[in-house]
């Protein structure tokens, strides 16, 4: 039996232990040799499994599916490896024990995951070496002989690439996130078994009630740097990674078109381009968004304030929390976790529908921005990934940006109507699409045969 001791408050690994002590010994071990230690934030994990304090025997394993080996990316703040630590996490719950085979990606997450995650690593449990295999990430070449093999995996563009299509049908079953990639993986000719398992959001922190957290941002205008943003102005919000991709285009050009320095509003762009706060990768983003101002040539234009650092995420809900608005025109998305955070949050959405995103949007819940039509991948979407080259992505031009200002200024203007369809998304998302709910959808795929 393998078992690890963390503090929760500081994310420090305790004690490690293999050998013949069982659970209780192991716990009462601990609590002697660290006395400062709040037994109540004492993270156990046994096994690969994340077991409470207070039920260290509640867990009850399956003769189906003990364990599962899930590889993918873990440590970063993009969108499969948040999708990936909140799964494993869980699934201790449902009596599967969890091997993570961590990709190497940016270590960006706090100590505390850090150290759950690393301990996944090192699990063990009976049949570790032929239980199933989970890729949740782009399909990648494993050689696994006589083993389950799944992809857990999702696309941004309106087809599939013929690698792609390939690399899907060297697995046993495949798993998306969304009905539309349903269709599109099948259209593809994708032949092996494909099933839709939505992600989710963590609906115990993002809440409308999470703290705002203190960050440094930029006024990018001025080039002036602050600490905190100010009271009492209209705050409209986008988080992503920066790419042609995410519409970064579309937002600005849409705000800075509608808006003037005169009107109480502001815009807050949460960015960071190819994954990295690092200094020039900032300055990319800076110089695009100065691009767009001087495309629209306002002369008073309105404030748009950056923060492109790393943030935690225990202190992302608070950023959604204090918005006015989130607004995400994305040109493809395989799913979109910020669209159903913000959510989560009660924050009001103003979103692109296309691919993955028609999951869960709809004229009920947000305002929604329109294709002007279908287009092949220019060289300034294919940059990310090859598997875009030669495919089809919805046109988001003129048309668009004048769908976004309307829709700025309806949730600017008409405060009642916003928190109408905000009440309405948060409990869509709250019934509908946690990772509780998700976690639910994998342990049962996973105990299926």
């Amino acid at each position: 039996m393998k078992m690890t001791a963390v503090d929760g408050d500081t994310g420090r690994v305790l004690m490690n232990n293999s050998g013949s002590m069982d659970e209780n010994g192991f716990r009462k071990t601990v609590s002697q040799s660290f006395p400062s230690v709040n037994q109540e934030k004492l993270i156990v994990v046994v096994d690969g499994q994340f077991r409470p304090r207070t039920e260290p025997n509640r867990i009850q394993r399956t003769s189906s599916t003990a364990g599962v080996v899930w590889k993918g990316s873990f440590l970063d703040l993009g969108g499969y490896a948040a999708m990936n630590r909140e799964i494993c996490l869980r699934l201790g719950h449902h009596g599967i024990s969890v091997k993570a085979d961590v990709l190497p990606t940016a270590p960006q997450v706090d100590p505390l995951t850090n150290n759950l995650i690393r301990a996944m690593e090192t699990a063990k449990f009976p049949g570790d070496s032929t239980c199933p295999i989970v890729v949740g990430f782009t399909p990648v070449s494993i050689s696994a002989p006589r083993r389950r093999l799944i992809f857990y995996t999702m696309m941004e563009t309106q087809g599939l690439h013929q690698e792609f299509v390939k690399r899907c049908n060297s697995a046993t079953e495949i798993w998306v996130p969304c009905k539309f990639y349903e269709r599109v993986f099948r259209t593809a000719k994708v032949i092996k078994p494909i099933h839709v398992l939505p992600l989710g959001v963590n609906h115990l922190i993002y809440t409308p009630e999470a703290e705002e957290p203190k960050l440094t941002y930029e006024l990018v205008a001025s080039g002036t740097r602050v600490l905190g943003l100010p009271d009492g102005v209209f705050r409209f919000m986008s988080l992503f990674g920066w790419s042609y991709r995410k519409g970064p285009d579309l937002l600005c050009k849409a705000f800075l078109r509608e808006f003037c320095s005169t009107d109480d509003v502001c815009l807050v762009i949460y960015s960071r381009y190819m994954g990295s706060s690092a200094e020039q990768h900032k300055q990319h983003v800076r110089d695009e968004i100065l691009g767009y101002h001087r495309e629209v040539g306002k002369s008073d234009p309105p404030r748009i304030y950056y923060c492109g650092d790393d943030i935690p995420v225990p202190q992302l809900p608070g950023c959604y929390a204090a918005a006015d608005a989130f607004v995400l025109c994305s040109r493809g998305e395989g799913f979109s976790l910020p669209l159903v955070e913000a959510a989560a949050c009660g924050t009001p959405v103003i979103a692109a529908y296309n691919t993955g995103m028609t999951e869960y949007l709809d004229e009920e819940v947000a305002w929604l921005v329109h294709e002007e039509g279908m287009a092949s991948a220019n060289e300034k979407l294919c940059w990310i990934s090859e598997y875009y080259r030669d495919q089809q992505f919805v046109v988001l031009g003129e048309d668009a940006i004048g769908q976004c200002q309307r829709h700025m200024r309806a949730v600017f203007s008409n405060p009642d109507e916003a928190a109408a369809k905000s009440r309405k998304f948060r409990e869509k998302v709250l019934n509908e699409y946690t990772w509780d709910m998700c976690v639910n959808r994998v342990a049962k795929r996973l105990r299926s045969v």
